[in-house]
């Protein structure tokens, strides 16, 4: 119970007693609820008190919304607590945005896009990762808070940037055709095709500098409005959640794979980004700037290839464990310079595991050949 020599307003004191009261309720009914499961689906208590609190809202919407709103964000913070998981410093996510020169509307409309995904589920995830990922990000009630996040913005901006993104990206969802007796056409919640926001022609990605271009832009038009209505990150956030919560309500299957769809195709400073919200503990502090889109890049090769450019790298950024002074300021051409050099001296030191990795033939697929002007592999 709230501590009674501490002095709170009445509205400050309602709320605790609201999220005791109402919380405590659906967790006993949790309990019981999954004492009830099947053992072939077992459910937890907190799931299951999740479960009894959203019939429990749809039933008596109009008298106990409120309560019910705080009793249900009661759980989603005692469920974090009992996973021992903590909540995500979530301004570590705009934070190293920040040191790319991101604009603030990007990061905005970014946060805005993590909220919008963050219910989908990520590769290799099982249910219980969901939630214990969910637990760690930002709580959001998108019953009780919609109307206030969403009421002040335009969502015809917001939707249909984000479809028209999945289009640029050659995203290919089936959108749910809404048709009734009274309505002489078919409506759609989601809308995959060219809207012109982005751009005003109909290019595509087709290489990885495609992505940066065609992503940043769409986050910074998704965050447009977010800044100019005093948003932050974390507001941002609930935000993108609120609306996919919304546009599940008429398309959940969409809703899903479009949440789902970039999870392998963030450009490689924004996947980093993304990496916060799905990792427990991931921090970037302690990585210099040029390491973390190495580092991205990285996850998608073979362990022991990625492993031995990773210690290449290393030579060339750091000497007895400490970052070398003035090498990430060096222009290009230096910079290569400074790089064959180390490539001559890796091999020297290395000569087996070089050959060893070399015979695999790695290269070849993973990495591009020259084409013209540019060497860019295929998105």
């Amino acid at each position: 119970f709230p501590d009674i020599l501490e002095i709170k307003s009445l509205h400050d004191t309602s709320e605790d007693m609201y999220k005791i009261f109402w919380g405590h309720y659906f967790y006993l009914n949790g309990i019981e609820g999954a004492k009830q499961a099947e053992d072939s689906h077992p459910i937890s208590v907190w799931e299951a008190a999740k479960v009894f609190a959203n019939k429990f809202w749809n039933s008596d919407q109009d008298n106990f919304a409120e309560p019910i709103g705080f009793g249900y964000q009661f759980i989603l913070e005692s469920q974090a607590q009992a996973m021992g998981q903590k909540k995500i410093r979530f301004d570590d996510i705009p934070d190293l945005l920040a040191r790319f020169d991101y604009s603030k509307q990007t990061i905005l409309g970014f946060c805005y896009f993590l909220g919008c995904s963050a219910q989908a589920g990520k590769e290799g995830e099982i249910t219980e990762d969901i939630h214990a990922r969910l637990a760690r990000l930002p709580s959001v009630d998108p019953n009780r808070e919609f109307e206030e996040l969403l009421g002040p913005l335009d969502d015809w901006i917001l939707n249909n940037t984000y479809d028209e993104l999945i289009w640029r990206f050659n995203g290919s969802i089936e959108a749910r055709k809404i048709q009734t007796a009274e309505m002489a056409f078919p409506v759609f919640v989601y809308n995959f095709k060219n809207h012109g926001i982005i751009c005003d022609d109909d290019s595509k990605v087709a290489r990885l500098h495609d992505s940066e271009k065609f992503f940043t832009k769409a986050m910074g038009i998704l965050g447009d409005q977010l800044f100019e209505k005093e948003y932050d990150a974390t507001k941002s956030f609930k935000t993108g959640l609120c609306a996919a919560n919304l546009r599940a309500q008429a398309d959940p299957m969409a809703t899903a794979r479009a949440g789902a769809f970039f999870d392998s195709f963030l450009p490689l400073i924004f996947a980093a980004a993304n990496g916060i919200t799905k990792q427990n503990k991931l921090s970037w502090s302690g990585h210099l700037k040029i390491q973390i889109p190495l580092q991205q890049f990285l996850l998608g090769l073979p362990h022991d290839l990625g492993e031995t450019i990773w210690a290449y790298q290393s030579s060339i950024f750091f000497k007895d464990g400490l970052p070398r002074a003035g090498i990430e300021d060096l222009e290009i051409n230096p910079f290569m310079i400074e790089c064959k050099a180390k490539v001559i001296e890796f091999y020297q030191k290395h000569p087996a595991k070089c050959q060893e990795l070399a015979s695999a033939n790695n290269h070849w697929s993973t990495f591009p050949h020259l084409q013209q002007d540019s060497d860019e592999r295929e998105s």
